[in-house]
């Protein structure tokens, strides 16, 4: 015959079954597009993917020296090649990540553009008050030879860093990375932005001073961090606005800088 205490352990440990069955399910509701079944082998692939870019800059800015590379070995091989062999690996090649890129959520790209267009008369107004903080850039830039390139093609990599980079940068960063890794837990979450603002500190330290690129890095794991939380509370579409206008705000202060010179 059972003790009373007995049987209310029983109980209270049917109950704590129910209960994290209850919690699997719905997190597996919560996060039902997302990539929850990956063995700690292929996460630490995963890992090591957001690092690839870290290489591909050091690669093509400090050996190759050439920015066109970059940006195209950065895009090319790491957000898109690395990311489907590495599914495919997985077997999971069937999934669609870029699904969600096409969900014009209207409160998302109004929060973006507000967020978006603040944030570049922000960086235009910083640029205004502290250019004399600033390196002049052209000299940085001649390393790579920017300043040699005719008006209609700095235009059109303009236009490509503008309207393609955060396009591809927000699949690589926020959606690959988050949904094999970041949704789980704070962790992965913090260290995505870490990795985020590593890659950016590449070209940061081949174009401005060791000082203003440090605090940069900083600056930008808060990014990557604002981006993550407007990515899961309105969408990849209002991170893809967003960091369209950050990237509209380096191009205008380049343009400024290194092709008008003004100041």
């Amino acid at each position: 015959m059972s003790s009373p205490g007995s049987e209310g352990t029983k109980a209270i440990s049917l109950d704590v079954e129910r209960l994290d069955t209850l919690t699997e399910k719905l997190h597996a509701l919560i996060h039902q597009d997302y990539i929850s079944d990956l063995t700690p082998s292929e996460r630490y692939q995963v890992i090591a993917s957001g690092f690839t870019p870290v290489f591909a800059m050091l690669l093509a800015l400090n050996f190759a020296e050439n920015v066109v590379l970059a940006m195209l070995l950065f895009h090319v091989v790491c957000c898109i090649m690395i990311p489907q062999l590495l599914l495919r690996k997985f077997k999971l090649a069937h999934l669609d990540l870029t699904e969600e890129f096409f969900r014009f959520e209207k409160k998302g790209m109004v929060v973006g553009t507000v967020l978006g267009v603040g944030a570049l008369v922000m960086a235009l107004g910083c640029y205004a008050l502290f250019y004399d903080y600033i390196p002049n850039l052209k000299d940085n830039a001649s390393k790579f030879d920017l300043d040699k390139y005719h008006l209609n093609a700095l235009f059109l990599i303009g236009a490509y860093f503008v309207l393609v980079n955060p396009v591809i940068e927000e699949y690589f960063w926020r959606t690959y990375l988050y949904k094999t890794l970041a949704y789980r837990s704070e962790r992965y979450n913090m260290f995505i932005s870490f990795q985020y603002a590593l890659y950016h500190l590449v070209p940061a330290l081949n174009l401005i001073n060791v000082g203003a690129s440090i605090a940069g890095f900083f600056g930008l794991i808060a990014v990557g961090r604002l981006f993550a939380y407007l990515r899961v509370k309105y969408g990849v579409i209002c991170s893809v606005i967003l960091h369209l206008f950050g990237d509209l705000s380096i191009g205008l202060v380049f343009y400024l800088r290194v092709v008008v010179g003004w100041p």
